[in-house]
């Protein structure tokens, strides 16, 4: 079986980052990190909604994903779900300063 670097796969684990079977370069994913908030910011929460849960399929490691099902979470006013999902967020890039006023607002509302 090949490695990774001979396939310009991805692997986490024992697992393969979906992004690299479909070739979708740093680039394309940040594109799709955009649009899911363009979305978000437009209201359109159902179609924002898919953009992140594909992200979050595509590469489970990028935090941008969580951080969107987070914010659709606390917008519609279900805390449990938005702290969950802004723990994972945060787990994933610590260092995000919209992710962790969210997760403080989130918890502030428990």
């Amino acid at each position: 079986m090949p490695d990774g670097a001979a396939t310009g796969m991805e692997f986490q684990g024992d697992a393969v980052a979906l992004s690299s079977v479909f070739g979708l370069s740093k680039k394309g994913l940040d594109s799709l990190e955009v649009l899911g908030f363009l979305l978000f910011e437009q209201g359109r929460n159902g179609e924002a909604e898919a953009i992140f849960n594909g992200l979050i399929a595509l590469d489970s490691r990028r935090h941008r994903g969580y951080a969107g099902m987070g914010a659709l979470a606390l917008v519609e006013d279900n805390v449990a779900a938005a702290v969950t999902w802004l723990k994972d967020a945060v787990k994933r890039n610590p260092n995000d300063a919209t992710v962790r006023a969210n997760l403080g607002e989130a918890l502030l509302k428990q």
